[in-house]
């Protein structure tokens, strides 16, 4: 299995975000004039720790839906195939990641930056004006080059955010773990 094929999948959303990267989607980062001059002056973007951020609870949020799509009818489906695999995979999966989840939650670190449509152009994403930027909240509109990149080297990748409730991700968990179960 080449790595495309194993990317596509075991993260099929991630490959799709990517082609709309490559398709010239733009991103767009809001903030506040003072950090806007900072970024641009600096040459640089700054990540903030997960857990600093106004939405702290995302990553909470995530290994919820997790822990539930795990204990679902297709999450049990899974199990099973990976005992099949090999007698006390699901538990030792299962062990690992449970041993990783204090890091993810304390060694997340993001910036937040949207999808920008051209019809954003003029006036941006209200729903993102309101959140950032207060009354001198500017939106700079990125080249998404360096995001789309992979860097093993370093150990950095870029990956958007799949927001969904529990039901809706384990809805999308079914269709996964059905992929993954076909011969």
């Amino acid at each position: 299995m080449t790595p495309q094929e194993a990317a596509q999948l075991f993260v099929p959303h991630i490959i799709t975000r990517r082609a709309a990267f490559t398709a010239g989607k733009r991103l767009v980062h809001y903030t506040s004039a003072e950090a806007a001059y900072r970024i641009i002056t600096g040459r640089q973007m700054w990540l903030r720790n997960a857990q600093m951020m106004n939405d702290f609870s995302e990553i909470q949020h995530g290994l919820d839906c997790l822990q539930q799509a795990w204990a679902s009818d297709a999450g049990k489906s899974l199990q099973a195939m990976l005992d099949r695999l090999k007698q006390g995979l699901r538990d030792e999966l299962a062990t690992i990641f449970d041993g990783h989840t204090d890091a993810l939650k304390i060694g997340t670190f993001l910036t937040s930056l949207s999808e920008h449509d051209d019809d954003e152009d003029m006036y941006g994403r209200l729903s993102m004006w309101r959140a950032y930027g207060g009354k001198s909240g500017v939106a700079l509109v990125l080249n998404n080059t360096a995001f789309a990149a992979e860097t093993p080297e370093m150990r950095v990748f870029s990956s958007p955010v799949f927001y969904q409730d529990v039901p809706k991700f384990i809805e999308w968990f079914q269709g996964w773990v059905g992929n993954l179960l076909v011969d």
